[in-house]
């Protein structure tokens, strides 16, 4: 656990941040894989043409 009242206001900051990121880089993600599933569902031989 982190205490947050220790932190400076630029730590929490950059804390926020941090998390942030993580969190919009797992929705990207998720994103991805849901896009490339539904490309497959459109055309199933999309891996083969290399594409």
């Amino acid at each position: 656990m982190i205490d947050l009242t220790a932190l400076s206001p630029a730590e929490r900051r950059d804390l926020a941040n941090a998390l942030l990121r993580a969190a919009w880089s797992d929705a990207l993600e998720e994103t991805q894989i849901m896009l490339l599933d539904l490309f497959l569902e459109i055309d199933p031989e999309l891996p083969q043409r290399g594409l």
